[in-house]
């Protein structure tokens, strides 16, 4: 099935991220495999990469801190007063990023995969 991307939906927070220096490596890779131009010069660069500068940094990271302190009972605290169309809002929202975290953890390999076991 083919999508129009003028009919794709994006996070304007995602947009932003993507834009920034930081992924622009990430980016021409896409860009350098889409059109089918060579690659080697380009993954290079994303292979010599800090890690702290790397996607996978940005995306630990910020589970870290969205996660590290994690109390549910706090977090029926806060339910319990929000409007019911706030709490609805939020349970949409944490649906869908359940479903990123579940594809990401399936594209990271962990589900099934022996510890240090690397994909290609």
């Amino acid at each position: 099935m083919k999508i129009n991307a003028k009919n794709l939906k994006t996070d304007p927070l995602g947009e932003a991220l993507s834009r920034s220096d930081d992924m622009r490596p990430y980016v021409d890779l896409h860009a350098a495999r889409i059109t089918r131009k060579p690659t080697q010069a380009l993954e290079s660069t994303i292979r010599n990469l800090p890690y702290e500068k790397r996607y996978v940094h940005r995306l630990t990271t910020n589970l870290d801190l969205a996660l590290a302190d994690l109390d549910t009972e706090t977090l029926k605290m806060d339910l319990a007063v929000l409007p019911i169309e706030k709490v609805a809002e939020i349970i949409d929202a944490l649906k869908f990023r359940f479903l990123q975290l579940q594809h990401l953890v399936s594209v990271i390999g962990i589900l099934g995969n022996a510890a240090g076991h690397r994909h290609s």
